[in-house]
């Protein structure tokens, strides 16, 4: 995971080039593999977490790294547009 630093570059590149390679092997062994992907507006996650915040049945649902994560939205939102590129 790039945009936290939970990884380094080289690391995120050796997975960018490695997990293709690694979906194309199950599709070869016969595995059906659908990938989609799920996106919401800023504004709606954070209205997501706010609510995650104030309600006990959601709060396990929420991690620092969740609140930190809401300040680089723009960050995830260009490393999003580099993979779909």
């Amino acid at each position: 995971e790039r945009v936290m630093g939970f990884c380094t570059p080289d690391q995120h590149e050796e997975f960018v080039r490695q997990a293709p390679l690694f979906e194309q092997m199950l599709v070869n062994d016969g595995m059906s593999l659908t990938k989609l992907w799920f996106s919401v507006t800023q504004a709606e996650q954070r209205t997501r977490f706010t609510i995650r915040q104030v309600d006990p049945v959601r709060q396990w649902k929420l991690s620092p790294t969740d609140l930190a994560s809401l300040d680089k939205w723009d960050a995830y939102t260009a490393a999003k547009e580099d993979m779909f590129a």
